[in-house]
Formats: structure tokens, C-alpha cells, sequence
């Protein structure tokens, strides 16, 4: 009887041996899993930006060449009791405006902004408390993504630039206001953020002179009879090549600061 006790304990410990031992490898499978598709996510290509000063008679000579082409349609997607539904061929995009319930900061205003045709995407305007930002919705598949602000597009449409003014105390190094610029890759209809840098100017007008260059003009400050500067932001490769006229750049912006 003791012989048979003694082999039931033994082949139970057996058994609870490798039910641990296999549990432990399966947990070890998912993290590997999990650790490989962290690792293989591609990164933005890194870029820098050149700021150099052009005249006014350079920055008007190019202006009427570029088209943002965007089309603005506001009755396309129009709020209807308080929200407005983007359909798009992956199926619709619900978006419901908040009047500031429970509190104010969770005001959300959305405003269709139209249809960006190098991109397909639909554009959402998104106003909330003392923020605001634009949705890009993908009109094949519904997927959205978030830029600062309404996009221009590089001719070649493989760069999106934001401009933003920002009135708002973010910013160790410099005061407000700032005119915050984004700079977006898009690769095979994926848009990542490649760089965000605040400058000390204030944007009135800007426009993609080619695919690597955008013209600027800018005020020193807010006041009506600031100055007015004229500036060009030419997108350089990580090697400090300069692209040559016509071909397209990609990912990241530094430039003057106050």
C-alpha cells in the first residue's frame, strides 16, 4: 500500500512538473512575441531643417505655383444634431460634439474641413478647451489619424507640414507665443510624425515652394506693425546633403529660436 502511495505522489509531481514547465514556455513564446513586434516597428527617418532669409520678391515669385489641394465641401459631412458621420468605404466615423459635460475641458467641437486628394484622407477640424487639432480620416478604410493642425502637403505628397500658433507657456527655452511647426512623413498611406519645434516668429502665410522647400512669411511678434521677416526652411538629409530641386525629403525640423 506504502509502495503504491509512494508512486501516486511521484507520478502527480511528474505531471504538475510539466504542466508548469509548459506553462512557462507559453508565457515565454508571448513575450518574445510581443518584444520582436516592438523591435521590428520602422522608425521616422531623422531630418533637419536649414532657416535662411529670402526676399519678398523670392517668396511672391513662387506663391500662385502651389495647390494644397484640398477640397472644401462643408455640406459633405454636416453637424446634425450635434455630431457629424464621416462614411467612408470602411464604414462610418461617428464624431460627437460635447458641450462641456461634465466639465469644460471636455469640450470637443468637430467641423468637417474637406477632402485632401493626394492623401485620401477627409479632414476634421477638432476644437476643445484651449486645445485644437485636425483628424485625417482614411476614406478607403476609416482609419484616422491626428495632425496639430490643418495639413499642406509637399508637392510630391510624401511630407505634410502643420502650422500652429500657440499662445500658451510650453516651452523652457522659449516665451510664448510660439508658432509651433509639424513635420509628418507618409510611406505606403502610413503618416508618422517625424519632429515638432516651436519658433519665435509669428506665421502669416507659408506654402511648399518644391518638395524640400517651404517659403514663410513671418512677423516678429503680434502687434499689427511688427516687423515682417521672409524666410526659407529647406528640409536636409541626415548627412547634411542638401536634396537635389525637385526631390522629396523627409522628417525633421530645427530651426531659429528668440
Amino acid at each position: 500500500m506504502r509502495k503504491l502511495l509512494s508512486l501516486f505522489i511521484f507520478l502527480y509531481a511528474c505531471n504538475g512538473a510539466v504542466q508548469n514547465k509548459a506553462a512557462t514556455d507559453s508565457t515565454a513564446i508571448t513575450v518574445k512575441t510581443d518584444s520582436a513586434a516592438v523591435i521590428a516597428a520602422p522608425a521616422a527617418k531623422q531630418l533637419t531643417v536649414e532657416v535662411t532669409s529670402i526676399t519678398q520678391q523670392e517668396f511672391e515669385q513662387y506663391k500662385s505655383a502651389y495647390h494644397n489641394q484640398i477640397e472644401r465641401d462643408s455640406l459633405k459631412f454636416p453637424v446634425v444634431n450635434g455630431q457629424i458621420t464621416v462614411t467612408t468605404d470602411g464604414g462610418k466615423v461617428v464624431l460627437k460634439n460635447n458641450a462641456g459635460v461634465p466639465h469644460d475641458e471636455d469640450r470637443l467641437d468637430y467641423q468637417y474641413a474637406g477632402y485632401l486628394k493626394p492623401l485620401n484622407k477627409y479632414l476634421v477640424r477638432v476644437n476643445g478647451y484651449e486645445h485644437g487639432y485636425c483628424l485625417a480620416i482614411d476614406k478607403t478604410t476609416g482609419k484616422q489619424d491626428t495632425l496639430s493642425n490643418i495639413p499642406m502637403v509637399s508637392p510630391d505628397g510624401r511630407l505634410v507640414l502643420c502650422s500652429k500658433s500657440n499662445p500658451y507657456e510650453e516651452y523652457e527655452h522659449i516665451p510664448p507665443p510660439t508658432q509651433d511647426i509639424s513635420i509628418y512623413t507618409v510611406e505606403n498611406n502610413v503618416i508618422r510624425k517625424a519632429f515638432l519645434q516651436p519658433y519665435g516668429w509669428l506665421e502669416k502665410e507659408l506654402y511648399w515652394k518644391d518638395n524640400h522647400t517651404v517659403y514663410v512669411k513671418a512677423s516678429r511678434g503680434e502687434a499689427e506693425n511688427a516687423p515682417v521677416d521672409y524666410l526659407q526652411l529647406v528640409v536636409v538629409t541626415g548627412t547634411g546633403t542638401r536634396p537635389a530641386a525637385g526631390t522629396a525629403a523627409s522628417a525633421a525640423w530645427k530651426g531659429t529660436r528668440r
